[in-house]
């Protein structure tokens, strides 16, 4: 008894210290549903917003609308190559592109962010340069067909003479004068249940 008494005290403050760890354990996804994490504290940015002015052609709304989001909520790459996109492809400035893209060098914080934003102003500016050295020399290359008339037939792999098997011609090529086609393959009987 004297034992259980001695005891008694260190399992009570054992209990009290553990008790909160094994609570907010067990209630940590009841409050997370209604008191989401730090991660959204405020509204995250509506991208929305400047795609479907964008589509609807007004332009230059679009970028004042990538211009908010980037007020609001600073280090966002997504903005700025839509600004860089709409310049060049809706645009047409290439200037307007390069300031654009030097301003996000500027502000964006992270290294990944700044080499993703290298990439594509590279490859989005680049549709502004006209086609490529290989495109255009493809395009003036000039595609001479051999003619085929009166020329012997074309050679098969294994050595015959322009002979197609047709398996839906009963195992026979085209001439039936030729030797045809011997089905090695073993019958198996087959016979309908009644």
């Amino acid at each position: 008894m004297t034992r259980l008494v001695c005891t008694l005290p260190f399992i009570v403050g054992g209990a009290i210290i553990i008790a909160p760890v094994i609570a907010d354990f067990i209630t940590e996804p009841f409050r997370a549903m209604f008191y989401p994490g730090e991660r959204f504290d405020r509204p995250q940015p509506a991208y929305g917003i400047p795609q479907a002015k964008r589509a609807r052609g007004l332009h230059e709304e679009a970028i004042l609308e990538y211009e908010k989001i980037i007020s609001e909520h600073p280090g966002q790459l997504k903005a700025f190559t839509e600004m860089i996109d709409i310049a060049v492809i809706d645009l047409c400035d290439e200037d307007r592109a390069r300031s654009i893209f030097h301003r996000g060098l500027a502000e964006l914080t992270e290294d990944s962010d700044r080499k993703a934003l290298i990439h594509v102003f590279e490859a989005t500016v680049s549709r502004l340069h006209g086609k490529p050295e290989w495109y255009n020399s493809q395009q003036q290359r000039v595609l001479d067909i051999p003619e085929q008339e009166n020329k012997a037939p074309v050679d098969e792999p294994d050595g015959y003479t322009s002979r197609r098997f047709h398996a839906g011609g009963g195992g026979q090529y085209r001439n039936p004068a030729e030797p045809q086609h011997p089905d090695s393959r073993k019958k198996v009987a087959y016979t309908k249940k009644p």
